[in-house]
């Protein structure tokens, strides 16, 4: 849902144990969203440095994150195509109420 007074939109709702700003993280990409807690959290930030020693130790690992990865941009994308049909809603609604339609 959008918030009106910010136009921030949630994009998902984590919970315990969920990761967030992986593709940040493991490509180099720039953030695509930011993080909002509803309520007391306690996060545990892993740097690159770090995180590559982990995945020298475990390639393995590279699997399951890139499907993770994946899952989260298909998650995006079906977003961005539900804002983009109701934007053109909005839009064929306005154009009908100028006309008198």
């Amino acid at each position: 849902p959008e918030d009106s007074l910010t136009g921030w939109h949630q994009v998902a709702a984590l919970g315990p144990g969920s990761v967030f700003g992986e593709m940040a993280l493991l490509t180099g990409e720039v953030r695509t969203a930011d993080v909002v807690a509803l309520s007391d959290v306690v996060a545990l930030e892993i740097g690159k440095s770090s995180f590559e020693a982990i995945l020298h130790n475990h390639p393995e690992l590279t699997n399951a994150i890139s499907h993770q990865i994946m899952q989260r941009r298909a998650q995006l994308e079906s977003l961005h195509v539900e804002e983009q049909e109701q934007e053109e809603l909005t839009l064929i609604s306005r154009i009908k109420s100028y006309f008198g339609m």
